[in-house]
């Protein structure tokens, strides 16, 4: 996709990784949207617009592969708000009956209790 210098000025004051857009996570309509809402003052958390795109994107497309489910996940793992947004979408990811054997594992290893919670729920573990 190409990046105009608005889309990458969106990205930026949302606190998106170029990737969401560069992978294809969120789309310029996407962006205008989410920029249109911003303005009107109502909610000025930029974690709330990237969890509507990141939403957005899983309730739009039906089949997710897992290269671009483990691609979101290290969005999660690497966003500006990892310990709420970052958290919710590694969660979320793991919750999938598609989400790569590979996410369970990491999770399930993590030092991350909320993590290791639902990677075990997921596995079917008693996870207390």
């Amino acid at each position: 996709m190409n990046k105009t210098s608005d889309i990458q000025q969106i990205l930026l004051e949302f606190d998106f990784d170029e990737k969401w857009f560069d992978l294809g996570f969120v789309s310029s309509e996407k962006l205008y949207e989410l920029w249109a809402d911003f303005q009107t003052g109502e909610d000025d958390n930029k974690e709330h617009y990237r969890w509507r795109a990141f939403t957005n994107y899983l309730e739009t497309n039906n089949e997710i592969g897992e290269n671009n489910l483990k691609e979101l996940y290290r969005l999660g793992e690497n966003d500006t708000d990892d310990r709420g947004m970052g958290m919710s979408m590694r969660i979320t990811i793991l919750k999938r009956k598609d989400c790569p054997a590979e996410l369970v594992d990491k999770a399930l290893n993590s030092n991350e209790q909320a993590l290791v919670k639902a990677a075990k729920r997921k596995l079917g573990l008693d996870y207390k």
